[in-house]
């Protein structure tokens, strides 16, 4: 069986199931294709939030309980302009993060499984945060600051691997002066087994 893909084809598609779940294999067929097609992939969103000072903010908690690893392919922030603020902002990614208020709030973010027709859930926590939200303990491991803010912000890592109790937090501080600026925080990653 052929299957068609957006700038070229594959062949070896190994079967497709009553529920339209294919199974493949060839160059194109990675591991987290793979895990999307089973239903193991998913995209995390904060949805927007305004910052109204220059304070850090923590904005995405996660937490891995699943038997399998969570493979972090990509985290994007995506700010507006900054009412009244000047010079840099920082965004920071936080690895293995234990508390702060973005945890003991609990306010889901939104998800979204990548294949339309699984109904599996993602196994673990998944909390957007709000103005004045902390994160504590864990250590920093992406820093990067920007002044312009008309791109998103794609944090420089190739993949985040997040073994059962793993967690991972993204924060930003608005420029100095800020009273409103808006951030909404996109994370994709798949379950593979390990």
């Amino acid at each position: 069986m052929d299957v068609t893909v957006r700038g070229g084809q594959f062949s070896n598609a190994q079967s497709v199931n009553s529920k339209g779940e294919a199974s493949i294999s060839g160059e194109v067929g990675t591991q987290s294709q793979q895990a999307v097609i089973d239903g193991k992939g998913y995209n995390i969103n904060t949805g927007s939030i305004t910052l109204t000072n220059a304070t850090e903010s923590a904005l995405l908690y996660i937490k891995n309980n699943a038997s399998d690893l969570f493979i972090v392919k990509e985290v994007i922030a995506v700010l507006s302009n900054s009412t009244g603020g000047s010079g840099n902002g920082t965004l920071r990614l936080y690895r293995n993060p234990t508390a702060g208020t973005i945890v003991t709030n609990a306010v889901n973010a939104n998800i979204g499984n990548r294949n339309f027709g699984s109904e599996l859930t993602f196994q673990g926590l998944y909390y957007k945060g709000a103005q004045g939200n902390t994160i504590t303990g864990g250590t920093t491991l992406i820093t990067t600051t920007r002044n312009s803010f008309a791109d998103p912000i794609p944090l420089d890592a190739e993949i985040l691997a997040l073994p059962t109790g793993a967690t991972l937090g993204v924060s930003w501080q608005p420029p100095t002066g800020n009273t409103s600026q808006t951030a909404v925080i996109l994370l994709i990653g798949t379950f593979l087994s390990e």
